[in-house]
């Protein structure tokens, strides 16, 4: 794993949507991101309780894009999720744990070269 952000804890009430990523610029500084929620890449040490991420419209990417990432608990995470389409998309990504969620409500894998679930 290269530099990048360690031990990130995001606990809520809290809610992430398209629409507050376009305010902030996200759209216009980045082009298209590979989710509508979390994109998180080179990072280690994620921890997530009681956060939910919607759209206003369809969205028809996943909720979490996660790329060469170590150390995941999500607990509570609440997400829209459009037909078809997976809730995380997992690259090389270590120690992924997801519980008491929804659509994906238990989930824990070693290693993920590319998962989606």
């Amino acid at each position: 794993m290269g530099e990048g952000l360690e031990n990130v804890t995001i606990s809520g009430p809290g809610i992430v949507d398209g629409k507050g990523l376009l305010r902030s610029g996200g759209n216009a500084m980045f082009g298209t991101l590979p989710s509508f929620g979390f994109f998180i890449r080179h990072a280690t040490g994620i921890k997530m309780n009681d956060v939910a991420v919607r759209f206003e419209q369809t969205d028809t990417r996943p909720a979490f894009a996660l790329r060469d990432v170590a150390d995941v608990d999500l607990h509570e995470v609440q997400a829209d999720k459009a037909d078809g389409v997976p809730t995380f998309v997992l690259d090389d990504v270590d120690d992924f744990t997801v519980a008491a969620s929804s659509p994906v409500a238990e989930a824990h894998l070693g290693h993920a070269e590319h998962e989606e679930l």
